[in-house]
């Protein structure tokens, strides 16, 4: 929140004075002959303390049916206004960083209608992210089955003679991931949905960082193409990125959910981003050289487009 010079003196002097609330008709005749800005005023008139200015990360809504929804505030210094959305089956108010609690509050009652209209969408977002029962890795042509247990002294003993094991914590919760051969072994929290996601989210990683780039290497090879560094990356937009150094050679960035892909959009992407190396574009001259490598690759890169839409819940999930 920006505050003046003269209100920051006012409540220096406020928190001398008084702990909670001033009267502001009798302390702006007697002490301050200027004006007080509206937002740090309560319904009686009075100032707000310096506590009650600062606003909650939630507030709880209640619905027509009696049921509660926690809707998360994130604060922006770029908003102008107050934002509801709905992400991921939660609510979530984009909100000017100046706001007071009262016009938070007075604003979410306003928009009572599209948050009851919501609420049904949302429950279903939060019924759709189960843990599943399988996960299939197509480069390596295994499918991982999923168990679950809340044991986590054994998740301890298991991750020091697994090839794979790691802890995801957050506070008091915690999950530990352990693969064994064809199973991936979840352990602790396990109805933390956040928790689980943020696991799974660490094995992909580690799947892709393992499997991505030797896979494109290998198509860069084989077409005689030179290539720097292959980084696996988080992107959230793009499924990778192609990028030319000072002495002209390119590296290449893939995301390292690529790696959920079929092996043939796998395949369209790695060489999507290796014709890059010769052409830093999408003119007709990289789109023959694409075509030159797969017959179908204009098929394929449309399948790629549309492949972000079929990406598993956890894939994508980020903690509000």
């Amino acid at each position: 929140m920006q505050i003046d010079a003269t209100t920051s003196l006012f409540y220096i002097f406020s928190a001398t004075c008084h702990k909670n609330f001033y009267d502001l008709a009798n302390y702006d005749r007697l002490y301050m002959p200027f004006r007080i800005n509206r937002n740090y005023l309560d319904t009686t008139g009075k100032l707000r303390s310096m506590q009650n200015l600062s606003i909650p990360k939630i507030i709880k809504y209640t619905c027509p049916d009696g049921s509660e929804i926690n809707i998360h505030i994130k604060q922006s210094n770029r908003s102008k206004r107050v934002t509801l959305k709905l992400i991921q089956g939660e609510f979530v108010a984009v909100v000017p960083s100046s706001i007071t609690e009262f016009d938070l509050r007075r604003t979410i009652k306003s928009c009572s209608d599209w948050i009851d209209e919501h609420h049904f969408i949302a429950i279903q977002q939060l019924r759709e992210r189960e843990i599943p029962s399988e996960i299939a890795i197509p480069l390596e042509g295994i499918v991982y089955k999923i168990s679950t247990s809340t044991d986590l002294k054994q998740a301890y003993q298991d991750i020091r003679t697994a090839p794979l094991g790691f802890l995801v914590q957050n506070d008091a919760q915690r999950i530990a991931l352990v693969q064994k051969d064809n199973t991936i072994c979840l352990y602790g929290d396990v109805n933390n949905i956040h928790l689980v996601a943020q696991a799974l989210q660490d094995w992909g990683k580690r799947k892709g960082e393992e499997l991505l780039p030797e896979f494109c290497r290998t198509l860069a090879k084989n077409g005689n193409f030179i290539i720097g560094r292959i980084t696996v990356r988080d992107q959230r937009t793009r499924w990778g990125s192609c990028s030319r150094k000072g002495d002209g050679v390119c590296n290449i960035s893939l995301n390292w959910r690529a790696v959920l892909l079929p092996e043939p959009l796998v395949r369209q992407l790695c060489h999507h981003e290796i014709c890059h190396t010769m052409h830093m574009d999408h003119s007709p001259a990289f789109h023959a050289l694409m075509q030159s490598l797969d017959v179908d690759s204009e098929a394929l890169e449309c399948g790629l487009n549309d492949a972000s839409k079929n990406m598993p819940w956890w894939a994508h999930y980020s903690a509000i």
